[in-house]
């Protein structure tokens, strides 16, 4: 897809525009083997419909007849789309996402005065990132799980019940660490817990165990 992608880039003009013949992106398409040439153009080319799936599609090109048009911003865009929906469903891909979230979320927990435990696993039970301030053990997980928020307004009814899993989902989880936190008491010596869901993508519920990665400053203040 990247190479693809490259091959259409080289036709911008002002390092911008991209005007291509048809004749011309169908020859790009059928050299590439990765993919079936026409399922290829299916996520490439705009399909005219209503103003909310319009305003959210990522696909970069608007078929003019014998023109095809795009833009690098078009380019970026769909590339950025791509980026989140289909290696996300590959498993070394997310865990390697994970990876790097549970990162960033203990750079900002140190800066905010948090000591982050090098716990990872006790009796054979793992966790994602424990840090302790004052006499509190913090036990966070990180969850990346990706929402696309263009559902808003294309499937408002998809969104709203894909949001509702992750809230329960993420109720579970918290219950299972509840059930456990007698591990972490006991090696850091410490009574007071907390036990916190980051979430990578905002979720909206009620519980104020789950947080959005945006709103992670908030834990200072609990």
């Amino acid at each position: 897809m990247a190479q693809t992608l490259e091959f259409f880039s080289r036709h911008a003009r002002d390092d911008y525009y991209i005007h291509i013949s048809k004749k011309e992106f169908q020859k790009i398409l059928e050299s590439q083997s990765a993919f079936d040439s026409t399922s290829l153009e299916r996520p490439l080319v705009n399909r005219p419909s209503d103003y909310a799936t319009n305003t959210n599609a990522n696909e970069p090109f608007i078929d003019l007849g014998d023109l095809m048009v795009s833009n690098i911003n078009l380019l970026s865009r769909f590339l950025y789309a791509y980026k989140n929906i289909h290696p996300g469903s590959r498993r070394r891909f997310q865990i390697h996402a994970g990876f790097i979230f549970e990162g960033m979320v203990k750079k900002d927990l140190v800066e905010m005065g948090f000591s982050v435990t090098g716990i990872k696993r006790i009796n054979r039970k793992e966790f994602d990132v424990v840090a302790t301030k004052g006499s509190t053990i913090y036990n966070l997980q990180c969850k990346n799980n990706w929402i696309d928020l263009s559902k808003v307004e294309s499937n408002l009814t998809l969104y709203l019940r894909y949001n509702r899993s992750l809230v329960n989902y993420y109720g579970r989880a918290l219950d299972k660490e509840v059930k456990r936190e007698h591990l972490l008491k006991e090696n850091l010596s410490l009574t007071k817990i907390r036990h916190h869901v980051i979430s990578r993508f905002p979720v909206m519920g009620a519980d104020p165990r789950v947080i959005n990665y945006n709103h992670i400053a908030n834990l200072a203040n609990l």
